[in-house]
């Protein structure tokens, strides 16, 4: 069978090949089992990286100003969204309507701006890290 038409289950699972090739079908399921947890267990495994970032970004993840974006993750996703529905309502909890609007939108880019540009850091160098190692290999 061309490598292109082989069913999936039978490239993934070497023991159901197997028994398909030599029709034992009493030991298939104890068989399959123990391949399958195999597979997975190397396919999920876990693996240690160490990313290189910008000195900026650094010495803002070790500085004590990273608390505040820390701090405003859990109210961004919670209270920020609420007070702006309630701003939408007419209401007015935190006072009057455009500060608070823009305390809120504030505080919910904050912590969006700060993981987004460190998120991004760390995927640029995991990039730049399987480039150099697909080089190396090359």
């Amino acid at each position: 069978m061309p490598e292109e038409n082989r069913p999936i289950l039978s490239t993934v699972f070497p023991a159901l090949r197997r028994v398909f090739k030599t029709g034992r079908f009493k030991t298939f399921p104890e068989e399959l089992r123990k391949e399958r947890a195999e597979y997975f267990r190397q396919r999920l495994a876990k693996r240690e990286v160490s990313v290189k970032i910008d000195r900026g970004w650094a010495w803002i993840c070790r500085s004590p100003l990273a608390v505040i974006p820390r701090a405003f993750s859990g109210v961004s996703f919670s209270f920020a969204p609420y007070f702006l529905y309630l701003y939408g309502q007419g209401r007015t909890p935190l006072g009057p309507v455009l500060p608070g609007m823009v305390i809120c939108w504030a505080t919910i880019a904050v912590p969006l701006l700060f993981y987004m540009g460190l998120g991004n850091q760390v995927i640029e160098w995991l990039k730049h890290s399987r480039e150099q190692s697909s080089e190396s290999s090359a």
